[in-house]
Formats: C-alpha cells, structure tokens, sequence
C-alpha cells in the first residue's frame, strides 16, 4: 500500500517505537496521523512538532468502551499501526494473576478488539494492518515469560486475521523487534536499535506487502535460528535464546573492523 496520502491511527504514540511512526509516517507523506495513547495530553509535543497531520486522540486499548469511541472518531483510516503494549519481569508459577491477565488483554485481546473495530473500514478502502510484536513471540524470555505469552497470543491473532482479511484485500504485516531503544527495554543492558529504524523498516514492509518484518540485527537472529534450528524452538527454547544473545554480545563487542568482514 502507499503510505503516501493514507490516513494513519498508532496506538501508544506517546513514545517509544509509536512515536517514531509518528515522525515515519509523516516523513513519507501521509495525509492524516491519528496519535493515540491513554491520556492524549502527552501527545501534544508531537502534535506541535509535526503539525496539523497529527490530531491526538485518546485510547486505551485495554478497554472496550475507549476502542469503539476511537472507532468512531476515526471513521477514515486506511492504516492501522498497532504498536501499544505493556511488560512485566515477573515468574508465572508464583506471579501475580492480574499480571498475566493485563498482559494478555492489553497486548493481544485489546490488539484484536482495535483490528475488528477498523476491519470493516480498512476493507472497504483496501488499507492495511501493521502489528507490532517483538522477537519474544517467537522464543520466550526466561525473565518475562507472561509477556512471551501474550506476544505469542497477538501473533496468532494477527496472523488468523491475515489470513481472513488478505482475500479481502487489507495486508496485514507482522513487525518481530529485537532489542529496541525505548524506556520498556531499558533495564537491559544490550546494544540497542533506535525506534526510528523499526518503523521504517514496518512500513517498508506494509508498503510492498511483506508478511514478516525483522527490522533489526538480533531479530534477524532469531529469524535465522527458528528456520534452522526447529527441533531447539520446540524443546529447548529459552536455551536457544540464551545462545542467541550471547553470540550477539560477542559479535557486538569486537572491533568494528572485524565486524565489518563478517
């Protein structure tokens, strides 16, 4: 699809990877930027910054209720980038509940709730979906476990979409970051890609209507291990992880010169 001209709704545009779509899709020309988060007064910088494209509008994608009135307010959307999420370092055998319950409805069921809404709009201008994932869909953190699951969760629901709105006519691309450099990820001390690169990669992706997007060196990593090492994604997965990271970290850490010639 043509980011160009589109009329574009990010979910938790307020920082991180959303607000660098923000800047993305206004670097490439789209007409319109719905910028959305829980409290809309904290997108007022970007709005400033960027100019009339950008209208804030509030959203929390963990409620019905909010989901529907942003429906509504946005009647025009052509491209939907769902990007809004939450985490927690917390174990699930003596974790809390509601921990795992937040995840999984702020990170897949609210994720699902906001592409039903908008799929009836986005089938009748043949627009797009672009989900915002994250490599722990696909092998799960030791540390982070419920949030692995309820990535996982959005993955399969993003891809049952995909395939029942592609006949239809929406592409729905599936974004699989690695280490990123927003506030979520800052108590990991990993080198880290900037925002800004994962959108422009997604929206590259969406452009020419790939199904899977690995917008940074670890995510490729990853996208490499599960091709070739399927028995390990199945049996011994947080082991697979933990080998990937540490040949990242060692590839990170030698001379820029020998990185060069790999």
């Amino acid at each position: 699809m043509d980011i160009a001209g589109a009329t574009a709704l990010v979910t938790g545009a307020n920082r991180g990877i959303g607000a660098a779509f923000l800047d993305e899709l206004v670097a490439r020309g789209a007409r319109k930027v719905y910028a959305t988060a829980r409290d809309p007064q904290t997108l007022e910088a970007a709005r400033r910054r960027l100019g009339g494209a950008v209208i804030p509008l509030g959203l929390d994608v963990a409620d019905e209720r909010s989901i529907a009135a942003a429906a509504a307010a946005a009647p025009d959307v052509t491209l939907l980038v769902s990007n809004a999420g939450i985490t927690a370092l917390e174990p699930l055998a003596s974790g809390e509940p509601a921990t795992a319950q937040a995840l999984m409805r702020t990170n897949a069921l609210g994720p699902l709730d906001l592409m039903r809404a908008f799929a009836p709009r986005l089938i009748a201008r043949g627009g797009g979906i672009v989900s915002i994932l994250s490599v722990a869909a696909l092998l799960p953190v030791a540390s982070a476990p419920g949030y692995s699951a309820s990535k996982a969760a959005a993955m399969m629901f993003a891809q049952g979409l995909r395939a029942e709105l592609g006949p239809q006519g929406v592409a729905v691309t599936l974004v699989y970051p690695g280490f990123v450099d927003t506030s979520m990820s800052a108590a990991f001390p990993f080198p880290k890609t900037p925002p800004r690169q994962i959108a422009a990669c997604a929206l590259d992706g969406i452009a020419v209507g790939q199904a899977n997007v690995f917008p940074d060196p670890f995510a490729r990593l990853v996208e490499d291990a599960i091709t070739t090492h399927g028995d390990r994604v199945l049996m011994d997965p947080h082991g697979l992880l933990a080998d990937l990271v540490a040949g990242f970290l060692a590839s990170q850490r030698r001379p820029a010169a020998v990185r060069r010639q790999d």
